[in-house]
């Protein structure tokens, strides 16, 4: 089951000595892995828990819903298990067929009834393997029943099997999943969501994102051969006085090799042998049989029809490669190493093969480039499309300065936090005098709560969680601006002594003096509230209801 939610109040910052790389939405868990270590933080108490068993056992964990459950594995030498983690319970395996024994969980919605996740599948017939999205539903005992799988598309828009699917994020309601796809050759990127109309509903439909936008649809599509030749083995063909000569000769080559390594000193080294069995095959035929040669023809054809096929097998790969670099539009690809999706669906953030950050709309499938953003990746995008960014470092210390952007522009991580409270800000800059706050993270559809993990010159990690809404001064960088057209109404009585709600049923409802500190906040409001208590003067009323918000300036008077 879901633990149950702490009554500690919110803290409004914290650190550790751990690396944080999620946060729930509510800000009451944060979770993060480095090498096979991970951590696990009850923000209301500030307990960490660190799991480090290596070399034995590696941790990772990679994402905490709200309800303190998170999303991980667990590797041994025997591979890697998927996990839901809790701080009762710890690490726990989520149910696996016998076969398959690679597997991680990625994501858990914010009530703990589903976890999604991708397990290791082998191709038959080769050493390969693709990755496949699956899916575990919790059941009334409060533990996870046997995986089902999430419909995919196995084979790639070339014919090949594709490297597999990775789930990327989760609404909180449940009912979207996103993900990327990876082409077989690791080159393109796709983004891909599943969606279900009720959160009783296990009828999940499948999209790819934006699945033409870096193909040049005027060109033909490449194919990828379908068969692949194989070349006949001669031992097949032989006698087993042959197959005895030649496996003789293959261990005398073989001696003479070793006996000829490099690192033997030059008096005692053979001379590398020259006549290697397995570029001679056709020579252990006993020719001098009727039977013998009816063999060796039997190879001859069968070898001479393999060269055949190879020739035209690697005509079709020339073709092939021809064909790509005419259909794949490189400079437009998507490299999603990282992905961000807002929690109402309307914004998708990632990064293209130039290293510059783009804005997909899900629905309408339009990208767009984020103006100075290249060498940054998105690490979380807000409900208004704000976006958070971090600095790309190709090697330790990781020591990085957050962005932030808004309105069209890139700004400071810090200029955002203290646009919001000028406390959560000095507390930033008294742990971080310089600015870098790390990588920060957020799950909040509005940034309330967020945090991150920096490495400084020392190559000491420093985790630290915030609350903005557990600061007096928070202000949300409100203004009276009408922010969504939508049917919510706010006006005052003429007493003023309370304020009519209309149009929004259990609406979050906040109200701000004109210095930006937060003097009213209340949840599931649906009507009138009392707002005697105030002084009388301008004051700023912000309501928040089924995604929709409304702020206006009123005069209690």
């Amino acid at each position: 089951m879901c633990a149950a939610p702490a009554q500690e109040k919110p803290v409004p910052f914290q650190t550790h000595q751990a690396v944080i790389t999620n946060v729930s939405s509510n800000g009451n868990w944060a979770i993060g892995s480095l090498e096979g270590i991970s951590y696990f933080i009850n923000t209301r108490t500030c307990k960490l828990t660190e799991y480090n068993q290596l070399p034995e056992i590696s941790y990772y964990l990679d994402y905490v819903s709200d309800c303190g459950i998170a999303a991980g594995s667990r590797s041994t030498s025997e591979g890697e298990m998927p996990c839901y983690m809790t701080e009762d319970k710890g690490f726990v395996s989520l149910p696996m067929p016998k076969d398959i024994t690679s597997g991680t969980c990625l994501r858990v919605s914010s009530d703990g009834s589903i976890a999604v996740g991708t397990i290791s599948v082998h191709i038959e017939g080769t050493e390969e393997s693709y990755y496949k999205p699956v899916l575990w539903y919790r059941n009334e005992s409060g533990e996870y029943d046997m995986f089902e799988d999430l419909p995919y598309e196995k084979l790639g828009f070339d014919k090949r099997i594709n490297q597999g699917v990775w789930i990327l994020g989760i609404t909180s309601d449940g009912l979207k999943i996103y993900g990327r796809l990876i082409d077989a050759f690791g080159m393109i990127y796709w983004p891909v969501m599943w969606e279900r109309s009720s959160a009783q509903s296990k009828d999940w439909t499948y999209k790819i994102l934006c699945e033409d936008y870096f193909f040049n649809k005027d060109e033909i599509c490449p194919e990828w051969p379908q068969y692949l030749p194989v070349e006949p083995d001669a031992t097949k063909y032989y006698s087993d006085e042959e197959l005895e000569a030649f496996n003789k000769a293959l261990e005398l080559y073989n001696d003479s090799v070793e006996h000829a390594d490099f690192t033997i000193p030059a008096e005692e080294r053979w001379p590398y042998p020259t006549y290697n069995p397995n570029e001679h095959e056709a020579d252990f035929f006993d020719t001098s049989t009727t039977e013998g040669i009816e063999r060796y023809n039997r190879y001859a054809n069968d070898y001479n029809k393999f060269s055949g096929e190879a020739a035209e097998y690697n005509d079709s790969l020339n073709l092939y490669f021809e064909r790509y670099d005419k259909y794949v539009i490189n400079e437009k690809r998507f490299q999603i190493l990282s992905m961000s999706v807002s929690d109402n669906g309307k914004y998708m953030v990632t990064n293209t093969v130039n290293n510059d950050v783009v804005m997909i709309n899900p629905e309408t499938e339009e990208v767009n480039v984020l103006n100075d953003t290249e060498s940054l990746f998105p690490t979380a995008v807000l409900n208004d499309g704000t976006v958070f960014l971090g600095q790309v470092l190709p090697m330790p210390p990781l020591d990085r300065e957050p962005y932030v952007y808004a309105d069209g522009k890139v700004t400071y991580f810090a200029d955002w936090v203290r646009s919001r409270s000028e406390k959560a800000y000095n507390d930033l800059m008294e742990q971080f005098p310089d600015g870098h706050f790390g990588i920060v993270n957020s799950s909040n559809p509005e940034g309330l709560s967020f945090g991150g993990f920096n490495q400084g010159l020392d190559y000491r990690y420093v985790g630290w969680v915030m609350n903005l809404d557990a600061y007096d001064d928070y202000t949300s960088g409100i203004s009276d601006n009408k922010i969504s057209d939508n049917d919510i109404s706010i006006s005052v009585s003429q007493a003023s002594d309370y304020i009519d709600i209309l149009g929004a049923d259990n609406a979050d409802v906040r109200i701000f003096a004109v210095n930006g500190s937060c003097v009213f906040h209340n949840s599931g409001v649906s009507g009138r509230i009392s707002v005697s208590s105030l002084v009388k003067g301008v004051y700023i009323v912000e309501v928040k209801a089924e995604g929709k918000i409304l702020r206006k300036k009123i005069i209690l008077q």
